[in-house]
């Protein structure tokens, strides 16, 4: 028996990705963070040592700036009372243990946010 040789019947994920018009970031958004971004650098260089601090996840240095009232919860973008400096494993639990973070303080409810960022406005 011959065969054929078989055709492929939808485009691949690179040809899609190419054609696509979507944006991986809106151009607001994408405003936003290029605003912010030097905020984030002088605020990891003012804290070079990760502040969660996490034993036998933490690795010392800070590398990212983790917002505890996150965006999607309706957190502020430029607020710096809502920085953390982190380590990339600190940041990485943080997100993958939301209960056990929220009890260190690096996630805070939505519902808590405003009284939260009201309470770390008094006490600076």
């Amino acid at each position: 028996m011959q065969r054929t040789a078989m055709r492929r019947r939808t485009a691949q994920k690179r040809e899609l990705a190419k054609a696509s018009t979507l944006r991986a970031r809106s151009r607001k958004q994408a405003s936003k963070d290029r605003k912010r971004a030097p905020h984030k650098k002088v605020y990891l260089l003012q804290h070079p040592m990760c502040e969660a601090r996490i034993e036998g996840v933490c690795t010392g240095r800070s590398q990212h700036v983790h917002e505890p009232w996150l965006r999607s919860a309706g957190g502020p973008t430029d607020e710096p009372l809502n920085y953390k400096a982190l380590c990339f494993r600190c940041h990485a639990w943080a997100h993958t243990h939301p209960e056990q973070a929220r009890g260190l303080g690096l996630l805070v409810r939505a519902a808590d946010g405003a009284r939260w960022l009201a309470a770390r406005r008094a006490a600076a």
